[in-house]
């Protein structure tokens, strides 16, 4: 065993929301594949991609007072085999794992797989993972890398041995932003967040019931938006100069807004990650390589039930527009202990809603004798104030939105209603 480096500061901060707050923000991930997949299929291909990427060969461990990764080559990713019980199982065990902290002392990654039978001939392979070591872009490459695994063997082929990918270097030392340039990014983000919060005073969600972190349940509701409806929306977005994410940030927010009590236009504070690879100068800003990077905007909207739509959603474009090129989401890693300050104070956010649209899942539908049929992902969530946590992302030209929750701070028939209303508005929104 060795050990490979001090965890930077966001990757701390996920630690911190894993052991403290029971696991919250690590994601959970359902591949559906239908084909001649075993649970022993499974452990291999696992133990190969292990192999494959240094990351996941380690553990979080405590060197003299700091956390650190220490690689074990012999560590192997936990993993079981669930019985089927029905078609649908993967919610079950999905919700099994959003209430459950990763052992991260035992490694980075979790994997329960539930075969075929019971009703599909969907077989269900639920990974956990440490949010720390990806961001979404990671997550499918190494995921898609899973599957070409599990496809080679289950054809019979012993797939060919690939070198294994170091550990990234922190992202703090990764961004391009040091010294004297760093310090004034950080005081002009600061000054930004702090003087938006004060003028404009955004409303956050009441709290009609509370429960302290460890006695709450994280859960998710779902749909997906067919082709149909998919296809209109990019186009009408275009028409519109707006686009798709700022359509179901719009959508959200118009939603939330028709919840709270008042008349007229009210300011709603909403966070949205924004990816930094890009400005990543090395072969790091691969995501084939395991690392998280993706710093927070954050922005507040006068929001009127009775507003325009496409207005609203030209100015939600707007704001990820000029917080891309202000380049303050660059100081995000770097600003981890203010964060965790704020949740060691366990106030409720002045957020309504945090919202990231993943994009395009783009991965074969094909492994071997394998097929992806569908992909299912949410995140843990749990905090001290209700949040509406939202993740959206396209496959197979369908529109997935899944909407993540802390029980008893939103309840399940108040978030299926939710969603409901969002789907319902961007139908409405294609109306001429």
């Amino acid at each position: 065993m060795s050990v490979a480096r001090a965890l930077s500061p966001n990757e701390e901060e996920f630690e911190y929301y894993n052991r403290r707050l029971s696991g919250a923000l690590q994601m959970q991930l359902c591949l559906r594949l239908e084909g001649p997949l075993t649970f022993a299929i499974v452990q291999r291909a696992l133990r190969l991609l292990q192999q494959e990427h240094t990351l996941l060969q380690a553990r979080i461990t405590s060197v003299e007072g700091r956390l650190h990764y220490e690689v074990d080559p012999n560590l192997r990713i936990p993993a079981r085999q669930v019985e089927r019980t029905g078609p649908d199982q993967w919610r079950e065990v999905i919700r099994e794992e959003l209430n459950a902290s990763l052992a991260s002392s035992e490694g980075l990654m979790r994997v329960s797989y539930v075969p075929a039978g019971a009703g599909t001939a969907l077989h269900d392979v639920v990974i956990k993972s440490h949010h720390g070591i990806m961001d979404a872009a990671a997550m499918m490459r190494v995921y898609g890398r899973l599957m070409e695994l599990c496809g080679e063997l289950a054809a019979g082929k012993e797939p060919a041995p690939v070198a294994a990918r170091p550990i990234s270097p922190p992202t703090t030392e990764l961004l391009p932003l040091k010294g004297l340039a760093l310090g004034l990014k950080k005081a002009r983000f600061m000054a930004h967040m702090m003087g938006t919060m004060m003028t404009k005073k955004p409303r956050p969600m009441p709290i009609t019931e509370f429960a302290p972190v460890e006695q709450q349940q994280s859960s998710f509701e779902h749909l997906r938006l067919p082709v149909d409806v998919l296809a209109p929306l990019v186009e009408r977005a275009r028409e519109e100069r707006s686009s798709v994410t700022a359509a179901l940030a719009a959508a959200m927010l118009l939603t939330i807004r028709e919840g709270l009590p008042g008349e007229g236009p009210m300011n709603l504070a909403w966070l949205s990650p924004l990816s930094y690879r890009n400005a990543i100068q090395s072969e790091f800003a691969d995501p084939s390589h395991l690392a998280f990077a993706f710093g927070t905007g954050m922005f507040v909207n006068a929001v009127d039930a009775k507003g325009t739509f496409w207005e609203l959603a030209r100015a939600t474009k707007s704001n990820i527009e000029d917080a891309l090129a202000s380049q303050l989401h660059y100081t995000t890693p770097h600003l981890a202990k203010m964060r965790l300050s704020f949740f060691e104070k366990e106030k409720p956010p002045a957020m309504v809603l945090s919202f990231s649209n993943m994009g395009t899942f783009q991965v074969a539908d094909h492994f071997g004798p394998l097929t992806l049929r569908e992909i299912q992902f949410t995140p843990a969530i749990r905090g001290f104030g209700p949040l509406w946590v939202v993740h959206a992302y396209t496959y197979r030209d369908e529109l997935y939105i899944h909407l993540g929750f802390a029980q008893p701070l939103l309840r399940p028939e108040v978030a299926r209603a939710w969603l409901d209303s969002v789907a319902h508005r961007l139908r409405a929104s294609l109306a001429r």
